[in-house]
């Protein structure tokens, strides 16, 4: 599956909203919330969103994967009666990696003195603890005998980058948009699915509410992007998009400007063989911002200045700099498309 965005807010708000960020321009995390509480949640009388592993140290009412669904607090599946539209966002691969919130709060201690390896194994550790309580939620279904007649969905909000050479040896997720970033597992259970069967055509998280709304019989409002694989498979050339746009907010542009400046801002475009990846923002900021958020401001940045060498950092320049970029092989070309201008 193709994320929608990179930013973990911004992706889950496509995959409640059905929308891309483009449309629910939701870029900045700590000042706006969606336009309108997602159809998704609308669409039953009982319905609810946990995040039990993140924001730990947030009342449940102040988190911001709260705030932004216009939701008053949390909710457990255990709470809600059948039907029900349960969300719930866990912490996953998310810094720190493999390890609980509450445990290592200090994010720059935790990158401190880490070889590449080590930090590779704590994310895998991570996302099989996500994993873990995925099954267990799915136990938790069983044992209330509601399993066999609800859809389940399991998928990640974005990838990750490990220190990867190839574009320069740095950590995260929120830029630059590349396969690794924007490709995420997706899995579909109960509902009477079959088991161990592959999805073939290439699938996009604005795909999901589309999809559960029809699960449930409702229509599927016109204004989602998304489709609905409920009902029909995409075709097998289907073109999908991923997009982000990171503010440089506190940063030495933003202090002379009249409003947030764009540290990053691209829109992507995939299908099953590869894609591309157009840079909207001015690439003068993009090199600024980038050699001091990977190399200075970042938490891991002390990890990627020991792992520094020449060739690597013409990587992370090439990889941020260049206005326009290819992975893969696609079976589509930059004319058969239509880019849109990512406003904030």
């Amino acid at each position: 599956m193709i994320t929608p965005s990179t930013g973990t807010l911004q992706s889950v708000s496509a995959i409640t909203t059905g929308q891309y960020p483009s449309r629910h321009k939701l870029w900045r995390k700590d000042r706006e919330q969606l336009a309108k509480r997602p159809e998704l949640f609308e669409s039953r009388p009982n319905y609810g969103l946990g995040a039990d592993t993140s924001w730990v140290f947030l009342d449940s009412s102040e988190k911001p994967i709260v705030k932004v669904h216009r939701l008053n607090g949390e909710t457990r599946v255990t709470d809600l009666k059948p039907p029900f539209v349960y969300v719930e966002l866990d912490k996953g691969g998310h810094s720190p990696y493999g390890i609980p919130f509450e445990e290592q709060p200090d994010d720059e201690t935790f990158w401190r003195g880490r070889s590449n390896e080590e930090l590779k194994k704590l994310y895998e550790r991570g996302v099989q603890k996500s994993t873990e309580r995925f099954h267990e939620l799915v136990d938790t279904l069983s044992a209330m005998g509601v399993l066999e007649e609800t859809l389940v969905v399991f998928l990640g909000d974005h990838g990750e980058l490990l220190g990867e050479v190839k574009y320069g040896g740095f950590y995260g997720h929120a830029s630059p948009l590349v396969p690794e970033v924007v490709t995420v597992p997706v899995v579909f259970l109960g509902a009477g699915l079959p088991k161990n069967e592959q999805y073939e055509p290439i699938i996009s998280g604005v795909d999901i509410a589309p999809t559960l709304l029809a699960a449930m019989g409702k229509s599927v409002p016109d204004y989602m992007d998304g489709d609905n694989l409920w009902d029909t498979a995409p075709e097998m050339d289907r073109i999908v998009r991923s997009e982000t746009i990171q503010l440089g907010e506190g940063g030495v542009i933003d202090s002379i400007a009249p409003r947030p400046v764009p540290a990053y801002s691209a829109v992507s475009f995939w299908d099953r063989s590869g894609g591309y990846v157009f840079h909207q923002n001015n690439a003068l900021v993009r090199f600024v911002m980038s050699q001091y958020w990977k190399l200075i401001g970042s938490p891991p940045a002390s990890l990627t200045r020991k792992n520094w060498t020449p060739g690597n950092h013409k990587r992370m320049l090439e990889i941020h700099c260049r206005n326009q970029l290819t992975f893969g092989d696609p079976n589509f070309t930059p004319d058969d498309l239509s880019i849109p201008s990512l406003d904030y």
